[in-house]
């Protein structure tokens, strides 16, 4: 069995590195399994493909699918498994589950730069100077486009924080950081900068204007 652990914060490059291992099986003609968030039987199915000689490539994109008793059974059994397996996740793995895969295995990691979420923490009122000038560095490495859902996604946990600090599944740390950040606007200025933003994700799909541009007029104008 070949493993393969896909992971990282930066999503574009992960998923379009996975699409094209996918693309690469079939051109083997292999076939191409893809196991959902709640796998029935999942062992039973690996065994199966297994049995009849049929090359297959697994691809494992929820991580709740990995339990421990999936990990135990894969270390007694992977010898056996003449198939390709990749556990793709859209985020940083801990390194304790990594670690629990004493396998063979091969690790494949896409990290975001940093100043990404340098930017994206810098985000809340009177700040807005810092934040453009961390805007520009980034605009400088990665798309308008790309920055944007970047964006998009972070007030979207921010909003998640807000509304239920408790019952968000964010590790401690990141719970904490969000909130900090929280604790830097108003109910009215977080509003103000969330509808911003959504209109201004209307008016790029809808007409041609410089998102870039337009982003930076946003922050300025609400944030300042």
């Amino acid at each position: 069995m070949q493993l393969l652990i896909l992971h990282g914060d930066d999503i574009l490059s992960s998923y379009k590195r996975l699409k094209n291992i996918v693309l690469l099986a079939k051109k083997k003609k292999m076939s191409i399994i893809k196991i959902g968030e709640s796998p029935q039987n999942l062992k039973e199915t690996l065994t199966f493909r297994n049995l009849f000689g049929e090359k297959s490539l697994f691809i494992i994109d929820h991580i709740n699918a990995v339990n421990t008793s999936f990990i135990r059974w894969l270390k007694k059994t992977y010898k056996k498994l003449d198939i390709d397996l990749i556990i793709y996740h859209q985020g940083i793995l801990d390194q304790n589950f990594i670690q629990n895969f004493s396998i063979p295995k091969k690790i494949e990691q896409y990290k975001l730069p940093k100043l990404i979420w340098l930017f994206l923490e810098s985000i809340y009122p009177g700040n807005s100077s810092f934040s453009l000038k961390i805007l520009h560095q980034v605009s400088k490495t990665l798309s308008e486009e790309y920055i944007f859902s970047l964006l998009a996604k972070h007030l979207f946990d921010l909003y998640q924080v807000k509304v239920d600090s408790h019952n968000s599944n964010f590790p401690i740390w990141k719970k904490n950081k969000l909130s900090r950040q929280l604790s830097r606007f108003d109910m009215i200025s977080f509003s103000n900068f969330v509808s911003s933003i959504s209109e201004l994700d209307i008016r790029y799909k809808t007409s041609q204007i410089d998102l870039l541009e337009n982003l930076e007029f946003t922050i300025l104008k609400t944030l300042k």
